[in-house]
């Protein structure tokens, strides 16, 4: 627990310092007045907070998140037995990735360095891409996200993917995005579920939430069959209906569906949702309108998905694709309401997500936790 207290601390200072940072350019700005002398804010405390993140996610030992014991004995299987890869479940990218770290090192914490780095570098680019509140984004992602970093390696691979993805969506390139997606595809094939996303534009917003609401119905309702149809369609996927992967965690899915509404209601009252104009695209980028119905249709798929999570808990696993773009669309909207009403939110958001986080490390320290934490040898 020591090490989760001054890791966190350590976060929060880094938080404060570019608060700090963020102040001084802003009023650096509003003092000049030539655009040419604008500085822009560099994020500079909140990308070394996520390099420390980084770090610590890509030298951690075996017993640092629940399945890297497993990462490193898949490698070692995927270098050392040529027939394993035709016979595992695993995706035909992530397991090409394997070999191709293979070529340059036969220790297992080669995949796990490589990768970490990998999605690190495009979550970093992308909150700096989008995000208009780094300190906010930072203690969102530390609070939300990090944990499932040490963790989930394919998933975490596929994310990256889909945030360039949807990267390509918001600058109108939809063909693009569909590539990336198939892509994240190549390293967990749950990714499948977001070839509808660059589609989201083009519909009718109410009439949409109506149809996946009655789809929330069915799941919730038939979810016993999904099991079944998942044999047969994709047989690699069956453990995730079984075993440990089967719990329900009511408490979890609970929390994540309160957090869920909350982010989208804030969305709906801060954009002010009004009838959507006909699809537009300005200056190579989707209209104000379009990122808005994007934007409504991302923060609904995560409550979707996570409601669905009461019948058939792997259905959370969906939602942590979308995790990293929620904390910076949140950070961006509540910034939009009065500043009073902005810090007051901000503030009880962090107290909240805290107390979770905290009572989760104590309650569940085996459960894809990064503390506590051990370098690996």
């Amino acid at each position: 627990m020591l090490d989760f207290i001054l890791f966190t601390v350590f976060i929060f200072i880094m938080a404060l310092l570019q608060k700090m940072e963020s102040i001084k350019t802003v009023a650096y700005n509003n003092n000049t007045v030539s655009e040419l002398n604008k500085k822009k804010d560099k994020g500079t405390f909140m990308v070394i907070a996520m390099v420390v993140m980084m770090f610590l996610a890509m030298f951690r030992g075996v017993n640092v998140g629940s399945d890297t014991q497993a990462y490193h004995d898949i490698f070692y299987n995927i270098i050392y037995n040529p027939d394993y890869s035709h016979a595992s479940r695993y995706e035909i990218g992530y397991i090409l990735l394997n070999k191709f770290v293979g070529l340059f090192t036969k220790d297992a914490q080669g995949i796990i360095i490589v990768t970490s780095f990998f999605y690190y570098t495009v979550f970093i680019w992308f909150i700096k891409k989008y995000s208009k509140d780094y300190s906010f984004v930072l203690l969102l992602f530390y609070l939300m996200v990090f944990s499932e970093t040490i963790n989930i390696i394919r998933q975490q691979i596929a994310t990256a993917f889909i945030l360039i993805a949807i990267d390509r969506i918001i600058n109108a390139k939809t063909f693009r995005s569909l590539i990336w997606i198939a892509v994240a595809c190549l390293f967990h094939t749950s990714a499948v579920l977001f070839f509808v996303l660059p589609f989201t534009q083009y519909f009718r917003y109410y009439n949409s939430v109506a149809t996946i609401g009655l789809l929330i119905v069915a799941v919730l309702t038939f979810g016993k069959l999904l099991p079944k149809i998942v044999g047969v369609i994709a047989p690699q996927y069956e453990h995730y209906f079984y075993g440990s992967n089967a719990g329900t965690g009511e408490v979890t899915v609970f929390y994540e569906t309160m957090r869920g509404i909350v982010f989208l209601g804030l969305a709906a009252y801060v954009l002010n949702l009004n009838r959507l104009d006909k699809f537009m695209v300005v200056d190579g980028k989707l209209g104000y309108n379009q990122q808005r119905n994007f934007v409504l249709w991302v923060l609904f798929i995560i409550l979707a998905v996570t409601i669905m999570s009461f019948s058939l808990y792997v259905f959370r696993r969906f939602a942590i694709y979308l995790g990293i773009i929620s904390i910076v669309l949140l950070s961006n909207y509540i910034n939009k309401i009065n500043p009073k009403l902005s810090t007051l939110m901000k503030i009880s958001i962090i107290l909240v997500l805290l107390a979770y986080y905290a009572v989760l490390q104590y309650t569940r320290p085996t459960w894809n936790s990064a503390f506590p934490y051990e370098f690996f040898i």
